[in-house]
């Protein structure tokens, strides 16, 4: 067996865990609040990584940092998920997974605003070329130019989607600054608490806590799916490096499009297979750019 076969497929896992979780609150009844969701999301992975946090915390070598770097991080993943939440129940699945799949690309750009990164132009022009492809998506096909029209649902969806981008590139941004001085258990678990505090007063404000056993117990699916995804990614990176990874990550667009088919019988139109198309492309520019930045890099 070829010692790079295991991890791959784990990535590979990792992407569908990851997709499905993102599917999950389309299974909510109609009218349930995004912080709703988001409060079981964040309530269902603290369940699952408490016991461990508190099985192992008295192995970290590093102090815990500042409170505000918790909060702010808990923060922007709130608002992350809350985005998704509501792009994945006014856009298709495959839309909003192509889109989101482009954080890297906000990644960059916020590094050269906030950390004085320089940003490759090929970065740049995966930017350009993700919002431009989520905006043909809203179109609705029409092959009388002067009568075009724009769902409104898929408009909001779409620019929810990209805002959701944007919220997870500054969250790994974040990261990746905190990385080398936190554990990362410590963090995804004070993460996960700090979600239930700011999501569950919001909660109340939009209608409070109204679901029943049975829907908290099928949305609870996305902490559970978000816990796997993560050991699965972890494992991974310990045998094979990122750049490896990454092509495969890309994986989740054709879960997508394979989930939102199955199970919620969604056939994109012409205007969301371009729309994607052109999306994936930007993604995969970019992709190949760090691939051959990495490898000019290692043959120095």
């Amino acid at each position: 067996m070829h010692p790079k076969l295991v991890p791959v497929l784990l990535v590979i896992a990792s992407a569908f865990l990851f997709t499905a979780m993102i599917v999950v609150p389309r299974f909510s009844p109609q009218g349930t609040s995004v912080f709703e969701v988001s409060f079981i999301r964040f309530l269902s992975a603290s369940l699952l990584l408490l016991p461990v946090y508190i099985l192992r915390r008295r192995r970290f070598s590093k102090p815990a940092l500042k409170p505000w770097v918790y909060i702010s991080r808990a923060i922007l993943a709130v608002t992350m998920l809350s985005l998704s939440v509501y792009a994945i129940n006014n856009a298709p699945v495959v839309i909003v997974q192509a889109i989101l799949m482009g954080n890297g690309a906000f990644t960059i750009v916020l590094a050269s605003l906030l950390a004085k990164e320089k940003p490759a132009k090929a970065d740049l022009l995966a930017l350009l070329l993700i919002i431009g492809g989520g905006v043909i998506t809203v179109f609705s096909d029409n092959q009388n130019l002067s009568t075009i029209s724009i769902s409104h649902d898929q408009i909001f969806g779409v620019a929810a989607a990209i805002l959701a981008a944007l919220a997870w590139g500054g969250e790994v941004l974040m990261v990746r600054s905190i990385a080398k001085n936190d554990h990362s258990l410590r963090l995804v678990t004070y993460v996960s608490v700090l979600g239930i505090i700011v999501t569950f007063p919001i909660a109340q404000l939009n209608g409070g806590l109204h679901l029943s056993w049975d829907q908290a117990l099928i949305l609870s699916l996305m902490g559970v799916f978000a816990a796997l995804g993560q050991l699965c990614s972890a494992t991974a990176l310990a045998k094979i490096t990122a750049s490896e990874a990454t092509p495969y990550r890309y994986s989740s667009v054709l879960f997508a499009l394979l989930l939102g088919y199955l199970v919620f019988g969604e056939t994109p139109s012409p205007n969301e297979w371009l729309g994607s198309a052109i999306i994936i492309t930007g993604i995969l520019i970019s992709t190949w750019a760090g691939l051959r930045a990495a490898r000019v890099a290692n043959s120095v």
